[in-house]
């Protein structure tokens, strides 16, 4: 539903929206042993106040024709995941169980399957529990302001390359102003990727 809505305002009504990302609930326990659930990817803490992190986790099971079983693997791979089993179940299709982050999960998963088997694929999905985690909270910047609706929390091995990737995309997408201004991703204090949005040109000529 959420791409058609996109894709409907598109269309329809000529308007480019910008997304935020979806969230999970996190598990944070700081550092005097008290925990807090966090939904909201802007209130999460910075890392030096945090002892210990922990989020939802899903148990899939995807069933695929055998030719794309290969990618169906490092797709769960490429997501966080683990591989937990593989199973053939005709002489052309297999099953195969995995594990991964629901926060990894929301980004796209489903569709990334969908794809890359052609339609093909099908999942079975239900949460798993919680399990410990090496999070960061990613805030994105406009013209040196925070905007709350960008941050998102992210794997810390991920933040270099997510921090361009979300850069990148967000200088695709915003209008130019008459001004010039920043596009910044920071995280702990650290600004890992940067773009300049140059000022729009003011048509002087009359034409």
């Amino acid at each position: 539903h959420y791409e058609i809505i996109l894709e409907r305002l598109k269309r329809e009504f000529g308007q480019e929206v910008i997304a935020a990302q979806p969230s999970v609930l996190f598990e944070i326990f700081n550092k005097k042993g008290k925990v807090q659930k966090i939904f909201s990817p802007s209130l999460f803490p910075d890392k030096h106040e945090i002892s210990k992190t922990q989020e939802p986790l899903l148990d899939t099971e995807m069933i695929v024709p055998k030719e794309y079983a290969g990618e169906a693997l490092k797709l769960i791979q490429n997501f966080g995941g683990e591989v937990g089993s593989f199973a053939n179940l005709t002489s052309d299709r297999v099953k195969i169980l995995g594990r991964l982050p629901l926060r990894e999960f929301i980004e796209g998963f489903f569709d990334r399957l969908k794809s890359l088997t052609r339609g093909f694929g099908s999942l079975n999905y239900k949460i798993a529990g919680y399990k410990e985690a090496d999070l960061v909270r990613m805030d994105v910047l406009i013209n040196n302001e925070i905007v709350p609706a960008f941050s998102r929390v992210i794997s810390e091995s991920k933040s270099f390359r997510l921090a361009k990737e979300t850069v990148d995309k967000l200088a695709n997408l915003l209008p130019r102003a008459v001004f010039s201004y920043k596009i910044q991703a920071r995280v702990g204090g650290r600004i890992l990727a940067a773009r300049s949005m140059a000022a729009s040109r003011k048509d002087v000529t009359g034409y």
